[in-house]
Protein backbone atom coordinates (compact mmCIF):
# COMPACT_ATOMS: atom_id res chain seq x y z
CA UNK A 1 0.00 0.00 0.00
CA UNK A 2 1.33 3.43 -0.95
CA UNK A 3 1.99 5.88 1.76
CA UNK A 4 -0.62 8.14 0.12
CA UNK A 5 -3.50 5.28 0.49
CA UNK A 6 -2.53 5.15 3.94
CA UNK A 7 -2.45 8.72 4.69
CA UNK A 8 -6.27 9.00 3.07
CA UNK A 9 -7.20 5.57 4.92
CA UNK A 10 -6.14 6.84 8.44
CA UNK A 11 -7.92 10.23 7.77
CA UNK A 12 -11.07 8.75 6.45
CA UNK A 13 -10.94 7.05 9.90
CA UNK A 14 -10.50 9.69 11.88
CA UNK A 15 -13.24 11.85 10.40
CA UNK A 16 -15.35 8.90 10.91
CA UNK A 17 -14.86 8.42 14.41
CA UNK A 18 -15.01 12.24 14.56
CA UNK A 19 -18.72 11.94 13.31
CA UNK A 20 -19.39 8.61 14.91
CA UNK A 21 -19.12 10.83 18.47
CA UNK A 22 -20.66 13.62 18.00
CA UNK A 23 -23.62 11.39 17.35
CA UNK A 24 -23.07 9.59 20.82
CA UNK A 25 -22.76 13.37 22.50
CA UNK A 26 -26.07 14.85 21.56
CA UNK A 27 -27.68 11.27 23.64
CA UNK A 28 -25.64 11.75 26.50
CA UNK A 29 -26.08 13.90 29.52
CA UNK A 30 -22.95 12.76 31.75
CA UNK A 31 -22.64 16.39 32.26
CA UNK A 32 -25.15 17.02 34.34
CA UNK A 33 -25.24 18.27 37.58
CA UNK A 34 -26.08 16.26 40.73
CA UNK A 35 -29.65 16.91 42.41
CA UNK A 36 -31.77 14.84 44.57
CA UNK A 37 -35.68 14.12 44.00
CA UNK A 38 -37.45 13.18 46.63
CA UNK A 39 -40.40 10.81 46.19
CA UNK A 40 -43.27 10.40 48.43
CA UNK A 41 -45.24 8.08 45.69
CA UNK A 42 -45.80 4.00 45.57
CA UNK A 43 -47.81 2.16 47.50
CA UNK A 44 -47.24 -0.09 51.37
CA UNK A 45 -48.97 -3.45 51.82
CA UNK A 46 -51.60 -3.22 54.43
CA UNK A 47 -49.12 -5.00 56.95
CA UNK A 48 -46.09 -2.51 56.05
CA UNK A 49 -43.55 -5.04 54.88
CA UNK A 50 -43.53 -4.60 51.10
CA UNK A 51 -43.43 -1.36 48.85
CA UNK A 52 -43.37 -0.59 45.39
CA UNK A 53 -42.81 2.63 43.25
CA UNK A 54 -45.76 2.04 41.43
CA UNK A 55 -48.20 -0.98 40.79
CA UNK A 56 -46.61 -3.36 38.31
CA UNK A 57 -47.45 -3.01 34.63
CA UNK A 58 -49.85 -0.32 35.71
CA UNK A 59 -48.34 2.46 36.84
CA UNK A 60 -45.34 4.88 35.17
CA UNK A 61 -42.12 4.48 36.45
CA UNK A 62 -39.95 7.06 37.61
CA UNK A 63 -37.89 9.44 35.72
CA UNK A 64 -34.28 8.30 36.36
CA UNK A 65 -31.43 10.53 34.72
CA UNK A 66 -27.72 10.66 35.28
CA UNK A 67 -25.96 11.74 38.36
CA UNK A 68 -29.93 11.74 39.98
CA UNK A 69 -29.88 10.34 43.92
CA UNK A 70 -33.91 9.26 44.32
CA UNK A 71 -34.99 9.16 47.51
CA UNK A 72 -38.10 7.05 48.00
CA UNK A 73 -40.23 7.06 50.94
CA UNK A 74 -42.39 4.82 51.93
CA UNK A 75 -44.88 6.25 53.82
CA UNK A 76 -46.31 10.11 53.49
CA UNK A 77 -44.61 12.93 53.79
CA UNK A 78 -44.78 14.41 57.37
CA UNK A 79 -47.01 17.10 58.08
CA UNK A 80 -44.23 19.18 59.87
CA UNK A 81 -40.64 18.49 60.56
CA UNK A 82 -41.38 17.23 64.08
CA UNK A 83 -43.81 14.37 62.83
CA UNK A 84 -41.86 11.00 63.06
CA UNK A 85 -41.85 9.26 59.83
CA UNK A 86 -44.25 6.50 58.77
CA UNK A 87 -42.40 3.60 56.78
CA UNK A 88 -42.22 -0.10 56.71
CA UNK A 89 -41.78 -2.32 60.29
CA UNK A 90 -38.12 -2.68 58.89
CA UNK A 91 -35.72 -1.60 56.93
CA UNK A 92 -36.01 -3.65 53.70
CA UNK A 93 -34.15 -5.57 50.89
CA UNK A 94 -34.80 -3.27 48.04
CA UNK A 95 -34.53 -4.74 44.57
CA UNK A 96 -34.17 -1.87 41.37
CA UNK A 97 -35.60 -2.46 37.98
CA UNK A 98 -34.70 -0.13 35.09
CA UNK A 99 -36.00 0.73 31.84
CA UNK A 100 -35.73 2.87 28.80
CA UNK A 101 -39.57 3.90 28.84
CA UNK A 102 -41.70 5.39 31.27
CA UNK A 103 -45.31 3.44 30.42
CA UNK A 104 -46.78 0.60 32.00
CA UNK A 105 -46.10 -2.80 31.32
CA UNK A 106 -42.90 -1.63 29.86
CA UNK A 107 -39.77 -4.12 29.27
CA UNK A 108 -37.88 -3.91 33.00
CA UNK A 109 -34.63 -5.88 33.84
CA UNK A 110 -32.89 -5.98 36.95
CA UNK A 111 -30.82 -3.18 37.79
CA UNK A 112 -26.92 -4.38 37.40
CA UNK A 113 -23.90 -2.16 38.06
CA UNK A 114 -23.95 1.44 38.79
CA UNK A 115 -27.48 2.14 37.69
CA UNK A 116 -29.33 2.09 40.68
CA UNK A 117 -26.36 2.04 43.33
CA UNK A 118 -28.08 2.06 47.01
CA UNK A 119 -26.57 4.36 49.01
CA UNK A 120 -28.84 4.48 51.98
CA UNK A 121 -31.54 2.02 53.38
CA UNK A 122 -34.24 2.44 56.55
CA UNK A 123 -37.46 1.78 57.56
CA UNK A 124 -38.80 4.82 56.16
CA UNK A 125 -37.00 5.44 52.86
CA UNK A 126 -34.12 4.50 50.59
CA UNK A 127 -31.46 6.29 48.41
CA UNK A 128 -30.75 5.45 44.94
CA UNK A 129 -28.17 6.77 42.47
CA UNK A 130 -27.77 6.85 39.14
CA UNK A 131 -23.90 6.70 38.56
CA UNK A 132 -24.06 5.97 34.95
CA UNK A 133 -24.38 8.43 31.87
CA UNK A 134 -27.56 6.61 30.54
CA UNK A 135 -31.62 8.33 31.50
CA UNK A 136 -33.41 5.38 32.74
CA UNK A 137 -37.24 5.10 34.20
CA UNK A 138 -37.03 3.08 37.51
CA UNK A 139 -39.31 0.49 39.24
CA UNK A 140 -38.54 -0.12 42.84
CA UNK A 141 -39.60 -3.09 45.30
CA UNK A 142 -38.78 -2.89 48.73
CA UNK A 143 -39.68 -6.10 51.41
CA UNK A 144 -39.14 -6.90 54.90
CA UNK A 145 -41.32 -10.08 54.73
CA UNK A 146 -39.31 -12.97 55.96
CA UNK A 147 -39.25 -15.66 53.29
CA UNK A 148 -39.36 -18.82 55.09
CA UNK A 149 -37.78 -21.47 52.20
CA UNK A 150 -38.63 -25.28 52.40
CA UNK A 151 -36.79 -27.93 49.96
CA UNK A 152 -38.15 -28.17 46.43
CA UNK A 153 -39.21 -32.03 45.80
CA UNK A 154 -37.07 -34.23 43.31
CA UNK A 155 -40.97 -34.66 41.46
CA UNK A 156 -39.02 -37.50 39.89
CA UNK A 157 -35.90 -35.67 38.92
CA UNK A 158 -32.16 -37.24 39.86
CA UNK A 159 -31.43 -36.81 43.16
CA UNK A 160 -29.31 -33.15 43.14
CA UNK A 161 -26.88 -34.02 46.04
CA UNK A 162 -25.58 -36.70 44.57
CA UNK A 163 -22.02 -36.69 42.64
CA UNK A 164 -22.09 -36.09 39.17
CA UNK A 165 -21.05 -39.20 37.10
CA UNK A 166 -17.27 -38.82 35.49
CA UNK A 167 -16.03 -39.42 32.33
CA UNK A 168 -12.61 -40.32 33.57
CA UNK A 169 -11.55 -36.59 32.09
CA UNK A 170 -10.93 -34.48 34.82
CA UNK A 171 -10.42 -30.46 34.10
CA UNK A 172 -11.63 -28.22 31.71
CA UNK A 173 -12.97 -29.29 27.97
CA UNK A 174 -11.62 -32.60 28.75
CA UNK A 175 -7.84 -31.83 29.56
CA UNK A 176 -6.20 -34.30 31.81
CA UNK A 177 -5.70 -33.84 35.51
Amino acid sequence: MTRAIALRLGTLGALLGALLSVGCSSTSTCNRDEDTVDFYGGRVSVDRTTYESSEQNVGNLIYFPPNRTLVLHFGPKPESPDDPPVGLLDAPAVFIFLSFTEHPGSTIASNAGNGGLIRVTTADRTEIHNDTCSDYYVWVYATTAATPFEPISSGGASDATSEPASSGNGGAAGAAP
